[in-house]
């Protein structure tokens, strides 16, 4: 199933609306765009889905528990964590409202995949600074 497609899922059940839709294609193509960051693949999309799941989770008033401490903390402490950190802040910039901190733990752990699975998005960090 395609990444259109898994968001007309969650919309359809009404857990996201056309707003988180087009906020998620937005990040989508900033991704593609601005990091070079190859969007077809699975680890991509499942970090999509997982924005949309968390945005709709928010809009409804609802919030995750944080991320395991020992796994948050190996992401803080790996040597890349200074340009996941950059890539995460240029995600949220695009999100239509403040995303609680509890949430931005998995944004960190699903950016963290990203950049260990596609290595070349480090190259394009500093350079959308």
């Amino acid at each position: 199933m395609d990444l259109q497609q898994r968001l007309g899922a969650f919309q359809a059940r009404e857990l996201i609306d056309e707003h988180i839709v087009q906020t998620v294609l937005n990040v989508r193509c900033h991704l593609q765009q601005d990091w070079l960051a190859d969007v077809e693949t699975e680890q991509v999309k499942m970090m999509l889905v997982h924005l949309a799941s968390a945005l709709g989770r928010i809009q409804r008033g609802h919030c995750v528990s944080p991320l395991y401490a020992d796994f948050l903390a190996e992401i803080q402490s790996a040597v890349v964590f200074p340009q996941v950190l950059q890539i995460h802040q240029k995600i949220l910039a695009c999100l239509p409202f403040a995303i609680p901190e509890e949430e931005q733990t998995y944004f960190l752990a699903n950016v963290y995949a990203l950049v260990l699975d596609q290595p070349q998005v480090l190259a394009f960090v500093d350079k959308t600074a």
